[in-house]
């Protein structure tokens, strides 16, 4: 995996099922199109 930092090679994070279901869950939050297009959360213009 070429993004991968040289220090986590060559096995890479170890996370249990569990760890990787709640990051992928958290990842997910970053990724909300409803909150992302919401205007009520946007900068408003100046």
């Amino acid at each position: 995996m070429p993004t991968l930092d040289p220090l986590l090679r060559p096995n890479g994070i170890a996370l249990s099922t569990i760890e990787r279901g709640q990051l992928l869950r958290f990842l997910n939050t970053l990724n909300d199109k409803d909150f992302i297009t919401d205007k009520r959360f946007s900068e408003q213009a100046q």
